[in-house]
């Protein structure tokens, strides 16, 4: 057996902390990658009122009303979850989110029609369960 040189070591530990550095670098970009920023959230959720608007069939008079109560759900939303992040009380968070879901259906119920407003509770039940599902929750 070859005895390894003072050289050789070195250039091993260089390349062991190299590999490291890589895949400290690359789970990090992937910690990153997981949370959008709040200009990405605002644009997702403008995205989804548009998708929203058109499951809905809304007239044009409904559209802006909708588009208004959706939005202002959404910030609040967005504040919400800041707020939790930042405090770490996410059990209070979920009580203030049903909340405001809540509000948000009586809103919308001033606007939509009784089968926009079945339609609408549907789709949100069936995004629940989707986020659930990744989440790994049934």
């Amino acid at each position: 057996m070859q005895a390894l040189t003072l050289n050789d070591s070195l250039r091993r530990v260089a390349l062991l902390l190299a590999i490291g550095l890589v895949a400290s670098l690359w789970l990090a970009s992937l910690t990153f990658a997981q949370r959008p920023s709040p200009e990405e959230m605002k644009e997702r959720m403008a995205i989804r009122t548009d998708t929203l608007i058109q499951q809905l069939n809304l007239t044009a008079e409904q559209q802006d009303p909708v588009r208004a109560i959706l939005e202002a759900s959404n910030t609040k939303r967005l504040e919400l979850t800041a707020q939790a992040r930042e405090s770490g009380s996410f059990g209070s968070m979920r009580e203030d989110i049903t909340a405001l879901n809540e509000e948000t259906e009586m809103k919308l119920g001033d606007v939509l029609t009784e089968e926009q407003l079945a339609q609408y509770k549907k789709i949100q039940e069936e995004q629940a369960t989707q986020r659930r599902r990744r989440r790994g929750g049934q």
